[in-house]
């Protein structure tokens, strides 16, 4: 609750930007698909590997995308630089295969209730990132917010 508590004090500026606060709340198929992600990835785990389950989990993926794709990606696709694809590179490698690998795996040593308690973690490096590349300003919604995320996760993991 104390992690929640930062998250939304994070939010609050965007909840007073938007002519809809309730756009904010877009996000939350997001965050239930994550959770169903957890959990069931935690069952299947019992008779898997972590990089074999990663790599059936983004192969259906990926099986459920298809039809959404469109004749004009596979054209910007062709015609990206270098330059282009290595974000891409980059997703597919780092923040798909290695970070869902180690996911898994800490799953399969880990209650799942533990292990999802570090998806809080990904705002406050999303925000720290913000102001290392993008040079978004730090405001005290984030570093209260962030402190009381940091906070909530210790507590979690405290015995």
């Amino acid at each position: 609750m104390i992690s929640f508590l930062g998250l939304i004090i994070v939010l609050m500026p965007s909840l007073q930007l938007t002519e809809n606060p309730l756009h904010v709340l877009a996000i939350l198929p997001a965050s239930l698909s994550a959770a169903l992600y957890t959990v069931l990835g935690k069952k299947f785990l019992a008779n898997s590997e972590p990089v074999i389950l990663t790599g059936y989990a983004q192969f259906f993926g990926l099986l459920f995308l298809v039809p959404l794709l469109s004749h004009s990606i596979f054209a910007e696709a062709l015609s990206l630089p270098l330059g282009g694809w290595l974000p891409i590179l980059f997703l597919g490698i780092c923040s798909t295969v290695i970070a869902y690998t180690i996911w898994y795996k800490l799953l399969k040593d880990t209650e799942a209730t533990m292990v999802g308690s570090y998806s809080y973690i990904i705002s406050l490096i999303a925000i720290s990132s913000g102001h290392i590349i993008l040079n978004e300003s730090f405001t005290i919604n984030l570093i209260i917010g962030g402190l009381l995320v940091i906070f909530g996760v210790y507590l979690i993991h405290k015995k």
